[in-house]
């Protein structure tokens, strides 16, 4: 099981396969490796197709250390430098688009050719001015409360509100039961409300890469109007909208996801 350590000791879990530029998926709240298998197999006969487990998460270490959208961020930083790579092509979804965003914010461009970002908001809960995230503060810690009380209940119900139209029901479970291997309950919750908080507005007119942005149509959690401040506001984006899909396009909708991302990566 191949490992990385982070810059502060944290044991990172990370899959890889294929050889070529590389591709890196950034997973969302509580998910895992599992969640990128199509894309594994799909681009990995052109791309160098690396996803990992983000701490706490799947096969990464359990911690409550660096649960914050700064060190997540920070842990995307380190996999690519322990790797060697560059002309890199991130793909961040949700939490995980977040995170590639205050990757941008802090390391800057360098080792990144063009990035996507998945079921993105600049700003996830709602403030004066923006009324489109996925809701207000008081929702955000609502949920964090939940969480850190039931989290065995909690996570993997609110899991049924990423699809449009749920996977077959094996691989609903297979998937939930890997939100499962999130640990701690507090830091898997702190890193949620961290996440939820950001407010990247003054980043997006500074993005100077090639930015793809995929977004569902149905997508519950994320209003699909997100993805229009994207298009406002970066100033060499595509936008992409998933017509069959919610909130994870990359499952609900692979084969377009696929040949869409091979084609953008190339």
């Amino acid at each position: 099981m191949p490992i990385l350590t982070a810059s502060d000791g944290v044991e990172l879990h990370y899959r890889e396969k294929g050889r070529g530029r590389p591709i890196v998926f950034i997973p969302g709240f509580t998910c895992t490796t599992r969640f990128f298998d199509r894309q594994l197999d799909a681009l990995s006969d052109r791309f160098r197709v690396i996803v990992y487990d983000p701490r706490g998460q799947g096969e990464s270490e359990k911690t409550r250390r660096g649960q914050r959208v700064g060190r997540l961020a920070h842990d995307a930083h380190d996999i690519l430098t322990a790797l060697g790579l560059y002309d890199v092509v991130p793909v961040g979804w949700s939490l995980g688009a977040t995170t590639l965003l205050s990757y941008l914010d802090l390391f800057g461009s360098d080792r990144i050719r063009k990035i996507c970002l998945i079921g993105s908001s600049p700003s996830p809960v709602n403030r004066a001015g923006w009324t489109n995230g996925i809701g207000d503060v008081a929702a955000g810690d609502a949920l964090r409360t939940a969480l850190e009380q039931d989290f065995a209940t909690v996570a993997p119900a609110a899991m049924r509100q990423w699809f449009h139209r749920l996977p077959p029901e094996g691989e609903f479970h297979m998937l939930a039961k890997e939100t499962l291997k999130t640990a701690p309950a507090e830091g898997a919750a702190a890193a949620l409300w961290d996440g939820l908080n950001q407010n990247m507005f003054d980043l997006l007119p500074h993005i100077a890469l090639p930015t793809l942005i995929i977004h569902g149509e149905h997508d519950a959690l994320v209003p699909v109007v997100n993805a229009d401040v994207f298009r406002e506001k970066v100033p060499d984006v595509r936008v992409e909208i998933f017509a069959d899909s919610g909130h994870a396009p990359f499952i609900e909708e692979p084969g377009r996801f696929n040949e869409l991302l091979n084609d953008f990566a190339g």
